[in-house]
């Protein structure tokens, strides 16, 4: 069960990812507001995959779900340390929780590109900030089912 729980941290890891390499663009620029090319380029990605990217967009979900039952599985049949089943399912639900539920609905505001550009600009820098701690969550996550154990 733990290369299947690897194996789904390492592909939430790699949205995440992607989601990065935009975001940085926005941590890049010093001006706040953003620059319009940069909110520009912001909103086109966010709005591509968080406003009209159905049913793509749901494939991550599903992931979530799927990698957080699969560490329920671990812990319920005693298949890693105890520790480090509930430290993994604690960073899992929370870098599920807080994509689905704070980076999420940020980008899709961004992606809809109604505000000011110093609204956006700011939910940039938090969609940034929650996009850094999934990432950095999902590959304790992959590392401790690999080298935990």
């Amino acid at each position: 069960m733990f290369l299947f729980v690897a194996a789904g941290a390492a592909f939430l890891f790699s949205v995440l990812w992607v989601d990065l390499m935009f975001d940085m663009q926005g941590r890049k620029a010093a001006s706040d507001p953003l620059p319009p090319d940069v909110l520009a380029s912001l909103s086109s990605y966010y709005r591509r995959v968080t406003v009209d990217g159905a049913p793509m967009m749901y494939l991550p979900v599903v992931m979530m779900l799927l990698t957080i039952a699969a560490i329920v599985v671990e812990i319920a049949r005693a298949e890693v340390p105890s520790w480090l089943g509930w430290v993994s399912l604690i960073l899992a639900v929370g870098a599920a929780g807080t994509t689905l539920f704070l980076a999420v609905p940020r980008g899709q505001r961004i992606g809809r590109a109604q505000e000011s550009p110093e609204v956006l600009s700011a939910l940039s820098r938090r969609v940034f900030l929650f996009h850094s701690l999934g990432a950095a969550s999902w590959i304790v996550v992959i590392g401790l089912q690999l080298f935990g154990r």
